[in-house]
């Protein structure tokens, strides 16, 4: 079954900053909750940090979204953002630009369902409170560097995140960040700047967009690891 699912006009969906180190394209999708707040104020966080941003809007109504508890519709999302990229291609502004992805929910699986079909089409994922193991076995296709983090309170969340990091081929780092009460606005910065030095590892910048102190991704895995190293 195929869902249409509409996007805002481009134009209304990318911020770019003077001097951008980078495109991120930002996303979340759920059956319940949209989460549009969670791009918007990611997407100013970015701009803060010298990346050009734009937001997947999947639809203007959260009632036609389509559940996305079993990964159903991820190939749906999937193309949509790869449709996405393809439209920011053609935009002279950032055209010349590396693209990232930072995604949540069920849209972390999309990006690796993309990232599986097109070893090229980012530089870069990074998934906060993800569904990454909703791609199931296409991550054993995702050679792009993905950074997943995840909330310290959601420890479900943490183990399919601890599945999906086994499963993918490329370098790959699980951690935590800090969501207890009264830590929200910490919190948001905290992912942006992790997110920004993966980035900025990644999108080959010789001088980070944020100080690199206190960077420590205890679950990091190296791409360059032995052949015998069990993906799962």
């Amino acid at each position: 079954m195929s869902y249409e699912i509409e996007l805002e006009p481009l134009e209304q969906s990318l911020i770019v900053p003077p001097s951008p180190r980078g495109i991120i394209l930002l996303g979340h999708a759920g059956a319940a909750d949209q989460k549009s707040g969670f791009s918007r104020a990611y997407a100013d966080e970015l701009k803060a940090a010298s990346y050009a941003s734009c937001v997947v809007e999947w639809a203007t109504d959260s009632s036609s979204l389509p559940d996305f508890r079993f990964g159903s519709r991820v190939d749906e999302l999937s193309r949509i953002i790869v449709g996405t990229a393809a439209r920011l291609r053609l935009d002279k502004r950032v055209r010349h630009l590396p693209l990232g992805g930072l995604f949540s929910g069920a849209a972390s699986a999309a990006a690796m369902v993309a990232a599986a079909s097109d070893p090229n089409l980012f530089k870069a994922i990074v998934s906060y409170d993800g569904r990454p193991d909703l791609a199931e076995i296409k991550l054993h296709r995702v050679q792009t560097p993905s950074l997943l983090l995840v909330s310290k309170t959601e420890t479900e969340l943490f183990e399919m995140n601890r599945w999906a990091q086994r499963r993918l081929i490329g370098a790959a780092s699980l951690h935590l960040i800090d969501t207890r009460s009264g830590a929200k606005d910490r919190s948001t910065h905290e992912v942006i700047r992790q997110a920004a030095l993966w980035f900025d590892t990644h999108f080959g910048r010789k001088e980070p967009s944020v100080q690199r102190t206190l960077f420590k991704l205890p679950f990091q895995r190296s791409r360059s690891a032995p052949a015998s190293a069990n993906h799962g």
